[in-house]
């Protein structure tokens, strides 16, 4: 499999934005990185229920944390980099948080919006 090129629709229907590169060409589901901002890593998802619209799931994080603080968390200006990337700048998104207690993976940021 072949590097998409930037702007490339993935086969999930979700486009690749200018920029983020794949971290291993042979499989999408290890995440992508941004060049502008260096260490930040996307990875994308879709669900598609029987009935009603599909979603994009999006978690980021530092791909390097040792280059940053141990368990560092993007900031809202990563974020908001993720978000305008990946689900556009005139889209909503939502943050999701997990419940008190259940610790997923410690810095990684989850967005969420509909397609």
């Amino acid at each position: 499999m072949s590097r998409p090129p930037p702007g490339a629709i993935r086969s999930d229907g979700v486009r690749v934005p200018q920029g983020w590169h794949l971290v291993d060409a042979e499989d999408e589901s290890r995440g992508y990185v941004s060049c502008r901002r260096q260490g930040l890593r996307v990875i994308v998802s879709v669900s598609r229920p029987p009935r009603g619209p599909a979603w994009l799931h999006l978690s980021a994080a530092f791909a390097n944390p040792r280059r940053f603080r141990a368990g560092a968390v993007p900031t809202a200006s990563d974020v908001a980099l993720v978000k305008r990337a990946w689900i556009g700048a005139g889209r909503w998104a939502f943050q999701t948080w997990p419940p008190d207690g259940v610790e997923i993976a410690p810095g990684v940021v989850h967005l969420i919006a509909m397609m």
